[in-house]
């Protein structure tokens, strides 16, 4: 992706949630208690009137840092990031003389630009200067934080180094999951500006002149060099144990993570991650998450009131994150913003964490019936929800159905799980009902066409739910080879399912509109189903008829009479000549379908590509040219307001172990690097995994089917996922 790609990423998503020039920022993030030395007793000890080789602050004949580098001048070859990197390092030495132990952090440039990436390469990020902890692994996943170095304060420079703070923020949240807030600095020739990029969008301090205030620089310096790591974002729950492995506290109770299944690829919104973890020998789901104190019920709320239902998550604990005492939520970074306009605008949202079970697979895992069986099943707890506990859950996507093991009267077939409550509200919905700042929700593109065309205050009814379970049943035929996670190389843009999840809500609506209800486009679109889902076809189709042709009501019972008829029709093991049952047996690229439309040389030269590099992956088709990644499984959860816009990115991946690291690490198409790669994760143990390099280095951007943003106005919709 090239640098004007990431600028509009970055407008996109923290347009309107910048909050600029707060003063006092840096004494409310680096106070005298979060730090282990008086800031002038340092100044004190490190500054002398004439310069000298002994001292590193100096008054005469004027006020400059020794040792210094010119930062007003244009860097060759790096040569100003090296020689600050050296300074901060030097100067922390000399700081660690006064506080009495060692600095265990350390700043290097040695990951910053060299050349630049050559003309039409995608685009990489190169901090100009990162702070690792001493004497370990040098990767993004052990990056503390970045810092970026421009000549001067123009608006040009003040707009690159902010856009390259975000970015390499993202990559920071992306592979580390004990990050609450990613703190950095940009150093603008002599003047310093300090950033905090949180769930709410980015804060920014008042510039200073490092030469006139030595006690603001020698603050920022020993609270990046020696402030405790909760004091700088991490999250003090997580812990390791001596063989290396991880742990989480929740509520009291310590959990051991067995993998990090789940993660949201936005900054600003939920934050939402997701581990399987286990306790006592028993598996479960812990889930962290910011939420939007606006809301009328939590997660929890709703899961205490739907406990003892089949096929729903249960709740086994909770909790409000604290932070020194005090509940965690956005605000408590933005306390020194004062200004009433400026706090209206702010987003607060609540540091949450529960604990769930069972622990589930997802949907893409079945095997024969447990596809038709699984959707079966949730559909029966969806109307449990409504019928028994008076709950809509106002967001069926293909990351919220799961498959866990159930053994009822001898059938071994896994069965279907719904999880995610986030969005679930009472049902009926109260006329006077509290929500957050968007009318509509859901995740792209499995919205029904019915919400995305409604208007004003939107009360979500049953029947659109039912709808979306057809949308993630055509999504997983198209995209899914077959059983056992088996994906096809398909990029949704380069299918008839684009028009579903790019364009303003009305264009939404019509085009989705117009390929269900017309006959010839209903059977174009049919023609994209991969041949494993061939006996599907009468079942969706059937379906498609209840929503788009027939007027019989839409209720629950029809959609389970139709999948019923296909259900018993299926078979109860996978017939030995279907090539998908098995991801490890993949290796005949004869028998791999190709899009309609592939000519007969495009599939001769496609099937000579070898993706099979690991003994055992999946097998899949490639066009000529094409990279192998990983197919997108949905869009990020849209929340239009009442003006018809949406904001949205691409999510890489479900709430499943695939495409994660035992390390927290992210997705690997969404974070990759040439010598740092995520290695993917399956849940058995015989699959393979991929090697990943200690070392950092440059990494590609999120590809930009992560997030895409249609024009329209300025307003966008919350982030939330």
């Amino acid at each position: 992706m090239q640098c004007p790609d990431i600028d509009v990423l970055v407008k996109d998503e923290l347009d309107n949630h910048m909050l600029r020039n707060a003063s006092d920022l840096i004494e409310h993030i680096f106070p005298d208690s979060a730090l282990p030395v008086s800031v002038y007793a340092v100044y004190k000890k490190i500054s002398h009137l004439w310069s000298s080789d002994s001292c590193y602050y100096a008054t005469l004949p004027r006020n400059k840092w020794v040792g210094c580098p010119d930062l007003t001048r244009q860097s060759r070859k790096e040569d100003v990031e090296r020689a600050f990197s050296t300074f901060i390092c030097r100067l922390s030495d000399q700081i660690a003389a006064v506080v009495g132990q060692p600095c265990s952090r350390y700043a290097t440039e040695e990951f910053a630009p060299k050349a630049g990436p050559a003309s039409g390469a995608p685009h990489e990020r190169h901090p100009d200067v990162l702070i690792f902890d001493k004497n370990g692994p040098r990767t993004w996943e052990t990056v503390l934080f970045p810092w970026e170095i421009k000549c001067n304060n123009s608006n040009e420079n003040k707009r690159k180094a902010d856009t390259q703070f975000v970015e390499s923020a993202r990559i920071i949240f992306e592979a580390q999951d004990d990050r609450r807030f990613i703190p950095g600095i940009s150093v603008l020739g002599f003047r310093i500006l300090l950033h905090i990029v949180d769930r709410a969008g980015e804060i920014c301090s008042m510039e200073f002149n490092m030469n006139e205030e030595p006690l603001s620089f020698l603050r920022v310096i020993i609270g990046f060099m020696f402030a405790s790591k909760e004091t700088l974002g991490f999250d003090s729950a997580f812990s390791k144990l001596e063989d290396g492995s991880r742990c989480i506290t929740v509520d009291g109770t310590t959990y051991k993570i067995v993998e990090r299944v789940y993660h949201s690829h936005s900054i600003r919104g939920r934050g939402t991650s997701c581990w399987h973890a286990t306790h006592d020998g028993k598996s479960y789901a812990i889930k962290d998450c910011w939420q939007d104190i606006s809301r009328a019920s939590t997660e929890a709320d709703l899961l205490k009131r739907v406990q003892g239902l089949k096929g729903v998550s249960k709740l086994v604990a909770e909790e409000t994150v604290k932070v020194q005492g005090k509940d965690e939520t956005t605000y408590l970074i933005r306390k020194p913003v004062k200004d009433p306009r400026k706090r209206r605008r702010m987003e607060c949202r609540l540091h949450r964490r529960l604990v769930l079970e069972p622990f589930g697979l997802p949907i893409e895992w079945f095997r024969t019936k447990e596809l038709i069986g699984g959707f079966m099943d949730v559909i029966r707890a969806h109307k449990d929800l409504l019928d028994k506990a008076g709950v809509i859950h106002r967001d069926i996507s293909i990351h919220n159905i799961m498959l866990i093991d159930a053994i009822e009267d001898g059938d071994q077939h896994r069965k279907g799980l719904l999880i995610d409550l986030d969005y679930a509200t009472d049902y009926p919905e109260p006329a006077n009902r509290q929500t957050g700042m968007a009318e509509r929700t859901g995740t792209l593109p499995f919205m029904a066409v019915d919400l995305f065309s409604a208007w004003g205050k939107v009360l979500h009814k049953p029947e659109w739910d039912l709808e979306s379970f057809l949308y993630v049943l055509i999504w997983i035929c198209i995209f899914n080879l077959g059983p056992n996670n088996s994906e096809r190389d398909l990029q949704p843009e380069d299918t008839p399912l684009k028009g579903w999840f790019i364009g303003e809500m009305e264009i939404i609506a019509d085009t989705k509109y117009g390929r269900m209800v017309g006959e010839d486009s209903w059977e174009k679109l049919l023609l994209w189903f991969s041949p494993y889902f061939e006996d599907l076809k009468p079942c969706i189709s059937e379906w498609r008829e209840l929503f788009f042709v027939s007027k019989a009501p839409k209720t629950h019972e029809a959609v389970l009479s139709i999948l019923k008829k296909t259900y018993v029709r299926l078979p109860d093991v996978e017939p030995s000549d279907v090539p998908y049952a098995t991801p490890d047996k993949l290796d005949d690229t004869s028998a791999l379908p190709f899009p309609p439309g592939t000519n007969e040389e495009e599939e001769n030269v496609a099937r000579t590509v070898d993706v099979s590099q690991n003994a055992g992956s999946v097998t899949h088709w490639f066009a000529p040219g094409q990279c192998p990644t990983t197919p997108v499984k949905g869009t990020k959860r849209s929340r239009a307001d009442s003006l018809d816009h949406a904001y949205y990115t691409y999510s890489e991946s479900g709430i499943g172990p695939s495409h994660v690291s035992t390390s927290e690490g992210s997705c690997d198409s969404i974070f990759e690097t040439s010598g740092l790669l995520s290695h993917p994760r399956s849940p058995s143990s015989d699959l393979p995994q991929r090697s990943r390099s200690p070392e950092l280095s440059p990494s590609p951007l999120a590809s930009q089917r992560r997030a895409q943003s249609f024009s329209g106005s300025n307003k966008r919709a919350r982030l939330d996922e």
